[in-house]
């Protein structure tokens, strides 16, 4: 097998990091690595960077979920937590000065 037949691969695998969890990309890595495709050194550095990938992917992505229920609960004309706590202590402001009048 060529060194651009592996790149190939950890490429794929790459492209892939985003769909899979860490758990199958140290399977995958380890099974490169078992296969004689790359060497030990190669798969700890390449799970490493496939690792980074997944969590830089898992932020983004939730950002990305996070702006999105966001924006459908302000379609929806609903209040978010941090609207709600304001709410709440302009409520008990208003009570306490109610109280001492």
């Amino acid at each position: 097998m060529s060194i651009g037949d592996n790149l190939k691969k950890l490429m794929y695998i790459g492209i892939g990091a985003a769909a899979l969890t860490e758990e199958k990309v140290e399977s995958l890595v380890r099974d490169l690595i078992k296969k004689g495709e790359i060497t030990e050194e190669e798969g700890k550095k390449t799970f490493a960077e496939l690792r980074e990938k997944i969590k830089e992917n898992k932020k983004e992505l939730q950002g990305k979920i996070d702006q999105t229920v966001k924006s459908a609960l302000k379609k929806m004309h609903l209040v978010t937590r941090e609207e709600y706590d304001h709410l709440e202590k302009r409520l008990v402001a208003l009570e306490g000065s109610k109280k001492q009048e």
